[in-house]
């Protein structure tokens, strides 16, 4: 507890031993303080019910210590700040420095508080940063290291408002505006689109995507020549005809014709049209006899919803945007 390498995670772990130790119904005989430690999660568990609402002790609003003796002599040796101060801080450290959020449970006669390291998704984040980029990494502010951690988790892309929904309660909008530019220029990100619509891609990934296009562009070339030699535009043009045909007789003609569409049929249509594959928003319009405003509008409802997946989402309204349905499962 009196460990010399300080930082906000160990002042969250002794936060939270003392707040076990300091909040526990001794007179329970049920129940006992119980903390346990699994691969990736520490969970502490006392005897008692929480005195405070949880959201009054995770904002610090306001906090009732069952064992106020207890605690001040913890607090006089040093081992922990002044009373309703600690769960703020244990999750705010833990937020800040982990990027996963504390859960605070209080139910029947016990409270526990569980503390997830870090979920395998941000472990091979930390290692693929490290792997690519070495010390350049490793000495960067934590601000910095988490928005590169939230980029390759948000699968190579980040723009300020993934980043403000992400980080909010830490760091401040002016925080990450200034972050971004300097991450661009040390070369950790690449900018792509300017001004209001720009979003940042991993260097990584930037450059996975160029080399991507490189050999897309040759691909087409080589389709181009075989369309030549092969295929007629009529004949393009009658394939995509019959795609648009074969997606329209999913479509009850009676929904097709009707002016106002229920918005249930309407969704679970368009997600059926779009299972497996990627359907622009022309031909979802065309097939299913709907005005683009009002298509727009339940297209988005689904997209929040995690429901579809853009073809494009680090650019929301791009021309040439699809949609598809996303696996359930």
């Amino acid at each position: 507890m009196t460990r010399t390498e300080e930082n906000q995670i160990t002042q969250a772990l002794r936060e939270a031993l003392v707040n076990t130790l300091t909040h526990a119904d001794y007179f329970n005989d049920i129940n006992h303080i119980v903390i346990t430690k699994t691969e990736n999660k520490l969970k502490f568990e006392n005897p008692g019910v929480m005195l405070v609402k949880i959201e009054e002790a995770i904002n610090g609003t306001k906090s009732v210590c069952r064992n106020s003796s207890l605690h001040n002599i913890f607090r006089k040796i040093g081992l922990c700040e002044r009373q309703g101060k600690g769960v703020e801080r244990i999750f705010k450290n833990w937020k800040k420095d982990l990027l996963t959020d504390p859960v605070l449970n209080s139910i029947d006669t016990t409270t526990s508080l569980e503390l997830t390291l870090q979920d395998g998704k941000t472990i091979d984040a930390i290692r693929m940063m490290t792997n690519e980029f070495g010390d350049n990494y490793s000495n960067l502010k934590i601000l910095h290291k988490n928005i590169l951690i939230l980029t390759a988790i948000n699968d190579g892309w980040c723009n300020h408002t993934v980043l403000s929904e992400n980080l909010k309660g830490n760091y401040t909008g002016r925080d990450i505006t200034l972050a971004l530019p300097y991450l661009e220029k040390r070369g950790f990100l690449v900018g792509k689109v300017e001004k209001r619509n720009k979003y940042y891609l991993l260097s990584l990934q930037a450059n996975l995507q160029a080399k991507s296009h490189e050999n897309h562009n040759e691909l087409q070339l080589d389709l181009f020549d075989i369309n030549l030699n092969n295929k007629s535009k009529l004949t393009q043009h009658c394939e995509n005809i019959n795609h648009e045909e074969n997606l329209k007789s999913l479509v009850p003609h009676h929904f097709f014709i009707s002016r106002k569409k229920k918005p249930q049929i309407l969704k679970e249509l368009v997600l059926k049209i779009c299972d497996k594959q990627f359907v622009s928003k022309k031909v979802l319009e065309k097939v299913l006899g709907i005005s683009e405003p009002a298509l727009g509008s339940h297209l988005r409802v689904l997209v929040k919803d995690g429901l579809l997946e853009l073809a494009y989402p680090q650019q929301p309204t791009h021309q040439d945007q699809a949609y598809r349905s996303k696996d359930t499962v």
